[in-house]
Order: C-alpha cells, then structure tokens, then sequence
C-alpha cells in the first residue's frame, strides 16, 4: 500500500468513524427516555450495539488498538445497562465519546500506529505471495465499507481475487455471478437478527458444498472458535490484525 492509498483509508476511517459516533448519540438519546414505548427502546439499545461494534472492528481493522479498546469499553457498559439507561450511565457514555471524537482529531493518535502496521502488512503480503500454493477467489461478506475496502484491498495484493457485498441480498447475487472458491463472513449484520447466526441464514440461500467458509468478526478468538464448530465454518479470522489476515487465510486454507 503506498503512502496516497494509506491516507485515503485513514480520513475514510475518521469520517465512518465520526458518522458512527453522530448515531450512536442520536440513540443514547432514545434509551434513556422512559416516555418512548418500550419496543422503541429496545431497538435503539441493539442499534447503539451494532453501530459501537461495528466501528470497533473498523479501529482494529486499522491497527489503532487504543481507539478499539475504547469502543469496546462503551460497548460492554451499553450491553450491561438495564433499560432505559440512567441519564448517569448515558452521561458518562457520552463523555467517553467526546473524548474518542476529540482523538480522531489528533494525528498523533495515528501516524506511528499506521507506520508498524504497514510495514508489517507489507512484510506479511511478500510471504504470503511466496506462500499461495495457487490463486483463490474470495467473497466477503460485511455491512462496513473500511472493513470491506481494508480487508480487499490486503487480499487483492497478496494475490487473491475479490469481491465483496454489504448486505445478504447483495451476497446471494454475487454468490452466483461470482463463483468464490472462499467466503468470508461477518457475524453480524443490520438486516439479520441479533439471535440469527449469518452463516445458517445464508445456507438457506445458497449451496456451499464445495466452498471453504470463514467467519470474520472483531470478537474474541476464544468466542469465534465456539461459533465456527456451532455452524460448521472451516475457520474464522479476527479483525484485530489486517497485517496478517492473507497470511492466515493461507494457513486456514492449506487444511481445506
């Protein structure tokens, strides 16, 4: 990745970044009025949750580990609070996310991050070009545009083909088009329900005999591994490390 491309995937990151945090305020709005009906609450709880766990993923996608640890802070104090939240909780959110919009702000927060990162990324794509037993097309599936122009943009020069879709009707069209030998999956998507796992949605959809499938989603190794033998995925990758995600889609892929 040269020095152009890294600075457009750094201020697209800042303003996906800023757009999450302008809905996730609109929504802390709703969850502490005790005047809204009660179904109106709770769907502006599991939106608050999708749209902090969304860009948690875009912060560790980037390599901003602190930024990411952030988000998942306020993402463990939203799936705790009981409903409607105190104006004492939502208070506190809100100042945890004035400081997270006044750290986008500051360029210190990013440059030497972004630094290692790319050398790393850089070092991690020769090895896996010297590496790839053979060309694989992949299709991603995830409702985030950093996630999806990231995790393309790092496949695309470590030799893999690439196609990508936001949501799961845009999937199942290019699922026939496209013809991946790969299918790399979110866990967690606005048009699917929270209690709905995507991978045994879309096996509903589409035949995926013959097709290696692999979870990607930023939650815990320890969490992935449980959901990857739950649905009969191959594999799983977290987005906690862009560097190393085409080196380990190699090693996943060399055991299927």
């Amino acid at each position: 990745m040269n020095a152009n491309i890294s600075d457009e995937f750094l201020e697209e990151f800042k303003q996906s970044a800023k757009e999450h945090l302008q809905k996730i305020e609109e929504f802390l709005d709703v969850v502490v009025d005790e005047t809204k009906p009660r179904a109106e609450i709770v769907r502006a709880k599991a939106t608050l949750q999708r749209e902090i766990h969304t860009v948690k993923g875009e912060a560790r996608m980037m390599g901003f580990g602190q930024l990411a640890q952030a988000f998942e802070k306020t993402e463990k104090i939203v799936r705790e609070s009981a409903l409607p939240f105190a104006y004492k909780s939502v208070d506190s959110l809100k100042k945890m996310l004035a400081a997270i919009e006044e750290a986008l702000d500051d360029p210190a927060n990013f440059k030497a991050d972004e630094a290692v990162a790319l050398d790393k990324r850089d070092e991690a794509d020769t090895e896996t070009r010297d590496a790839q037993p053979k060309y694989k097309k992949v299709l991603l599936l995830d409702d985030s545009e950093i996630v999806r122009n990231l995790v393309q943009d790092a496949l695309s020069e470590a030799g893999f083909e690439v196609a990508s879709a936001e949501n799961i009707s845009e999937f199942v069209e290019k699922f026939d088009s496209f013809d991946a030998d790969v299918l790399l999956l979110d866990r967690h998507l606005p048009d699917v329900p929270a209690d709905t796992e995507v991978l045994d949605l879309l096996r509903q959809k589409c035949d995926f005999a013959g097709k290696t499938v692999i979870i990607l989603s930023g939650e815990e190794e320890n969490v992935l591994n449980d959901v990857a033998e739950k649905t009969g995925a191959d594999g799983f990758l977290t987005k906690s490390d862009l560097s190393e995600i085409a080196k380990k889609l190699v090693d996943i892929l060399r055991l299927h």
